[in-house]
């Protein structure tokens, strides 16, 4: 049996952090450290019950550090295991994080998630690569966009795919830290598209479709004010820096999502609201024009942050 750490990372989670707590725990040889970006007490105070005490740890970092700052900074505080996974908080286990890796038998370099039932019909925590063209069809089509992922063939239970959603990760620790774990230049999304980039470099994402838990889904993204849907963008472009090539194409094709996008949801008048798309899509100028500095999350307060400002 591995062992095993996992860190969640949390924003306003208190609903959910309990029920997936018990879900990670049920499997003995896990340890949790939980993360929280909205220095929230009640989810402070899930975590300090008595079920809880004896093998998750509670730390509050004083801001909103971002998904991959967090992550980064909990498994940190469990280092020295032989395992490592990274579970939202909206994710609830139905099987354990041990018996996942015993069957899909990775390969020291592999990335590993069990399927997690969704409430989009036909949706799995898997999809094909980002590029362009298909980005493009999600500026007009929504997330409908992305093709569903095909089971795997008849008398297998596991399928190697393009990435992995980062609600559910669980790999090598010593592979983690070759990869430097989540690249931080991503606040909030994106983190794990580059992640599962970089790991299909010299290995695989394995997705098992044995049902493996369920996922709300969207949970923190309702309650961060339209921050998440900004700094969405804001990571799309440095993804797109990164990873399309050649760059000046690659970059040239996400000024044209960003900007068909903002108006295809300006025209349908989206839930996000008027106010916050315009100040996405100034934050996605100002990141193709000063690579690296737009920061939207970078209040010591997360409930009142402003949406957007240019590091100094």
């Amino acid at each position: 049996m591995p062992d095993l750490a996992v860190v969640v990372v949390t924003y306003d989670s208190s609903e959910t952090i309990g029920a997936c707590l018990e879900s990670i725990l049920f499997d003995a040889s896990a340890r949790v450290v939980v993360v929280d970006n909205a220095s929230d007490p009640a989810t402070a105070a899930i975590c300090a019950q008595q079920q809880f005490a004896a093998r998750v740890s509670y730390l509050d970092p004083g801001a909103n550090l971002g998904y991959a700052k967090a992550a980064n900074l909990g498994l940190a505080e469990l280092a020295g295991r032989d395992t490592v996974a990274v579970v939202n908080p909206d994710v609830r286990l139905t099987r354990t994080l041990s018996e996942l890796l015993d069957v899909a038998r990775p390969e020291r370099k592999d990335v590993v998630a069990g399927r997690l039932a969704s409430s989009v019909p036909g949706a799995v925590n898997a999809r094909p690569a980002t590029t362009p063209l298909r980005e493009l069809a999600k500026a007009i089509l929504g997330s409908r966009a992305y093709r569903r992922v095909e089971p795997p063939l008849p008398g297998t239970r596991v399928r190697a795919v393009d990435q992995l959603d980062g609600a559910l990760l669980v790999l090598r620790a010593d592979r983690w830290a070759e990869l430097g774990g989540f690249d931080e230049r991503y606040e909030l999304y994106y983190e794990d598209v580059d992640f599962c980039a970089r790991i299909r470099h010299d290995g695989a994402c394995l997705l098992v479709w044995e049902e493996w838990g369920e996922h709300i889904g969207g949970h923190s993204y309702q309650r961060s004010g339209g921050t998440a849907y900004q700094a969405m963008r804001v990571s799309r472009v440095r993804y797109a820096r990164r990873w399309w090539q050649p760059q000046a194409l690659g970059l040239s094709a996400v000024l044209v999502v960003s900007a068909l996008e903002f108006a295809v949801r300006s025209l349908t008048r989206q839930a996000e609201g008027q106010r916050v798309r315009n100040r996405a899509l100034r934050s996605v100028l100002a990141e193709l024009w000063m690579p690296g500095r737009v920061q939207v999350l970078q209040s010591s307060n997360p409930k009142e942050q402003e949406a957007y400002e240019l590091r100094p």
